[in-house]
Formats: structure tokens, sequence, C-alpha cells
């Protein structure tokens, strides 16, 4: 799963998290359904992946990066 933003001053970072179940990094693969979830927040400038509540992976830009929305600067699961 990879999480790619564009970030003014700071350019594109893709945050990755792989579901292979190696380093005890969930597989999904228990047929039971699961929230993931996405985040950035500006004002701390932490972008991270959740799931099922719990960060797993994270990023640290400088407090207050904007982000550019829409198009090739969005999402991609």
């Amino acid at each position: 799963m990879s999480f790619r933003l564009y970030i003014v001053v700071q350019g594109n970072h893709e945050l990755k998290l792989h579901l292979d179940g190696k380093s005890g990094r969930p597989t999904l693969k228990d047929g039971k359904p699961h929230n993931i979830a996405e985040t950035y927040n500006v004002k701390t400038g932490l972008k991270a992946i959740f799931i099922d509540g719990e960060m797993l992976v994270s990023y640290q830009y400088p407090a207050g990066s904007k982000a550019l929305g829409g198009g090739t600067g969005g999402a991609n699961k």
C-alpha cells in the first residue's frame, strides 16, 4: 500500500506500507473487514497510514507544510 502526496517546497514523497506479514505487519488476509486511513496533518506535518486505528508507518514533514490536492498529487492505493 502506498500514500503519495505532493507537499509544497518539500516535493513528492511516497509513504509505503508492505502488507506481506513480515516484521509483525498485517497481511489483511484474515477474512475480516479492516479500517484503513491515510492522513496528513498540515499543522503538525505528520503523514501516516493507520490500520484498525494503529499507526503503522509515518513520515514527518516540517510543521505547516501544505499539500497540493487532486491530480497526480493525490493518494494512491
